[in-house]
């Protein structure tokens, strides 16, 4: 009796391990345009929504998709709550996720009114900053305590407070910038030109406390093939931004496997 009782619980123990290792991967991308969002019809769409769709079909399964707040992503990747994301490498991040592939590169930028004009590093000091929780510039501002930050749910809300003229400066990237702007009514001509801070590049990345053990050859072979599409022409020029660049030409894909 004792032996077919080990026996059933081994039994039912391989089943789950079995069961998890058929479920679905689960993607997680930011809940901000361009990247994630709701549309009109009720749909998930946006352009880490598109390249999580197109890494699934060159994977050759399923991949689901959930677009949630920044700050809830990196929680949900270090608890093994999702399996795949893209985001800006930064350290310490070893410790609970493998970077994948890279994906693009992206500048990070501050923008100011139009009667704020940055022209160095000193400019910034002192100022009140809008920065989404949950982010980080990978720059000197992160650690700075030389400036007042507000920390808002997303860019919409950032530029909603510039907008009132609550804060002076708002810290992102072109794409999101862009994205808020145009949800705002407003234009690149309302700011003062956009101040570089550094071009990072964009990982596709597995949660390491995740109970999908996805393989990460298997995983990079996919997304290799998918960088060197159509596909992936027409998401990089969606990941890049509308407006000009005014201070780089970073935004390009770097080489495979650097």
């Amino acid at each position: 009796m004792k032996f077919v009782l080990i026996f059933q619980i081994f039994f039912l123990s391989l089943s789950s391990l079995v069961q998890a290792s058929h479920e679905t991967l689960k993607a997680v991308v930011p809940l901000e345009k361009p990247w994630g969002y709701v549309d009109e019809k009720g749909q998930l769409v946006g352009v880490v929504v598109e390249y999580f769709d197109a890494l699934s079909k060159e994977l050759g399964e399923p991949i689901e998709v959930h677009a949630v707040p920044e700050k809830r992503l990196k929680y949900g990747l270090e608890k093994g709550l999702y399996d795949l994301s893209v985001m800006f490498w930064q350290e310490g991040m070893q410790e609970v996720l493998t970077p994948v592939m890279p994906t693009v590169r992206l500048d990070k930028m501050v923008i100011t009114h139009k009667d704020l004009v940055l022209q160095s590093d000193k400019d910034i000091l002192g100022l009140k900053m809008a920065v989404v929780r949950g982010s980080n510039s990978g720059s000197w501002i992160d650690r700075s305590d030389k400036i007042e930050k507000i920390g808002t749910a997303n860019y919409t809300e950032a530029l909603w407070l510039m907008k009132q003229k609550r804060v002076e400066a708002v810290i992102g990237t072109l794409p999101v910038l862009d994205a808020a702007i145009e949800h705002h009514k407003m234009s690149w001509e309302d700011f003062s030109k956009p101040y570089f801070l550094n071009c990072r590049v964009v990982w596709l990345v597995a949660s390491k406390k995740s109970w999908q053990r996805v393989h990460i050859s298997t995983l990079a072979a996919a997304a290799k093939r998918l960088s060197k599409s159509d596909q992936w022409e027409a998401l990089k020029g969606k990941a890049s931004g509308k407006s000009l660049l005014w201070l780089s030409d970073h935004n390009h894909l770097p080489d495979a496997g650097k």
